[in-house]
């Protein structure tokens, strides 16, 4: 029976949709799941007994963000940072962490849940570029205007003078 529970737990945790680290007080990797592993990149085994800050892009990123794990002593929610990954250079993730304590509240380790944002980011992006072109448009829409209000007033001046020179010649 203990076996068929661990079994299951083993079995959820390397299924989650999500990657899932566990690190110790050092910052060290104790746990990855094979989603965690892939998102980064990596095998499992690279994983493990790695400093959680040599993920990040910019170690002081990293830093800051154990630093923040370590000070609250509570859930972390959606911070956003780019990691490295061997492919692809970076990739922008969400984590999520935890602080893990045993029944007697000491420190176990925290456990990180990374999700991949980089297509999130780039539809963002997109979608910053979309508006900057709109505006363009709109300021291009409003150039045009203002420039055809004297066109038209010169095109008026120049029918009247038409007009009145044309008057003018045939008397």
């Amino acid at each position: 029976m203990l076996r068929q529970v661990f079994e299951f737990h083993r079995s959820m945790v390397q299924n989650l949709n999500s990657g899932l680290l566990t690190i110790d007080l050092a910052g060290e990797i104790i746990f990855a799941n094979k989603v965690a592993a892939r998102l980064l990149g990596l095998e499992v085994s690279d994983l493990l007994g790695k400093k959680v800050v040599d993920l990040f892009n910019k170690s002081e990123d990293g830093e800051a963000f154990l630093r923040e794990c370590t000070r609250r002593g509570q859930r972390i929610d959606e911070w956003e940072a780019q990691l490295f990954h061997p492919q692809y250079r970076q990739i922008t993730v969400g984590i999520d962490a935890a602080y893990m304590e045993d029944t007697r509240n000491s420190f176990q380790g925290i456990v990180l849940l990374l999700r991949n944002l980089t297509e999130v980011m780039e539809m963002r992006n997109q979608v910053k570029r979309m508006e900057q072109l709109a505006l363009l448009g709109e300021m291009a829409a409003g150039l045009a205007h203002e420039v055809r209000n004297p066109l038209a007033g010169i095109k008026a001046t120049a029918q009247l003078l038409e007009d009145f020179l044309m008057t003018n010649s045939t008397r």
